[in-house]
C-alpha cells in the first residue's frame, strides 16, 4: 500500500520488466518510467553548463539526478517539448548539496536558451510490461515516458485515470516523448473516472503535458492492437496528439 506511485523509475538505463505483477488501492499511477528535463544556467564559461531539476516538487528519488561523461542531452523546446537538437556530455561534475551537476558539453548551447530544457536521452530503459493486473486505484495504470516499450496481456480494471498514458509532462519536468511502443491484448474495463488531463480517455492516451499541443510527429512509431476497452460515460477510448506513424 503506498499513497503515491507504487512504482516510480527514474532515469535509467537497460531494461525493466514487470512480468505478472498486481497492483491495487493505490494512491496514483502503478507505475511511472521516465527520465527528468534538466533546467539550464550558464556558468560564463562557453560550452559548460549548471544543470538542475526544477520540478514542483523536486525528485521523487529525492536524490541528485545527472548525467555521466559520454551521455547524449537533447536539447528540447519548454512550450512544446519538441526536440531540437543533440549534445555530448564530456565531463561532469556534481554538486550534491546545491543539487546540481556542472557539466561541459561538446560544443555550446544556443545563447538564448532560456526558452529551452536538456534531457538525458541515454538515460531510456527498454521497458516490457507483461500479464499484470493493475486494479481499483487512484490514477493511472502504466505512465511510459520513455522509449521501446511493450505492454501486452494486461488487465486494468477500476482506475481513475488512463490505463496505458505515453505522455512527457513538462510542467513535472518528466520526459522524454517515446518512439516504439507496443500496447497489444490488454483488458481495460471501465476506467477513468476523472482524469480530465486525458480528454476522458478510457484506455490508451498518447500526448504531451505542455503549453502547446499543435506540434506534429513528438511520438513516432506507435502500435495499438487487439486491446479489449470498455467505459461508461467517456470521452474516448484512444486518443493520440502529435502522433508520426501510428497503428490502431
Amino acid at each position: 500500500s503506498t499513497n503515491t506511485d507504487a512504482t516510480h523509475m527514474t532515469s535509467c538505463n537497460g531494461f525493466i520488466h514487470l512480468e505478472g505483477c498486481q497492483f491495487q488501492g493505490a494512491g496514483d499511477d502503478s507505475t511511472n518510467i521516465h527520465s527528468y528535463y534538466y533546467t539550464i544556467a550558464d556558468t560564463g564559461e562557453p560550452g559548460v553548463y549548471d544543470l538542475s531539476v526544477q520540478a514542483p516538487t523536486f525528485t521523487h528519488a529525492q536524490v541528485l539526478d545527472y548525467a555521466d561523461p559520454g551521455d547524449t542531452l537533447e536539447l528540447v523546446e519548454r512550450d512544446s517539448l519538441r526536440p531540437l537538437a543533440e549534445y555530448r556530455v564530456l565531463t561532469a561534475a556534481n554538486d550534491v548539496p546545491g543539487w546540481r551537476t556542472r557539466v561541459r558539453l561538446d560544443r555550446p548551447l544556443p545563447a538564448d536558451h532560456g526558452h529551452l530544457f536538456l534531457a538525458d536521452v541515454t538515460r531510456q530503459p527498454e521497458v516490457r510490461i507483461i500479464n499484470c493486473m493493475l486494479r481499483q486505484h487512484r490514477g493511472r495504470g502504466v505512465l511510459l515516458k520513455t522509449r521501446r516499450a511493450h505492454v501486452e496481456g494486461c488487465t486494468f480494471e477500476g482506475l481513475t485515470g488512463t490505463p496505458v498514458f505515453v505522455g512527457a509532462e513538462g510542467g513535472w519536468h518528466e520526459g522524454v516523448t517515446s518512439h516504439d511502443i507496443v500496447i497489444r491484448h490488454n483488458w481495460m474495463i471501465d476506467c477513468n473516472s476523472g482524469d480530465r488531463w486525458a480528454h476522458g480517455t478510457c484506455g490508451v492516451m498518447v500526448g504531451i503535458g505542455a503549453d502547446k499541443l499543435d506540434v506534429p510527429g513528438l511520438y513516432r512509431r506507435i502500435v495499438i492492437e487487439d486491446n479489449i476497452i470498455i467505459g461508461e460515460g467517456v470521452a474516448h477510448a484512444i486518443y493520440i496528439n502529435a502522433g508520426d506513424q501510428v497503428v490502431i
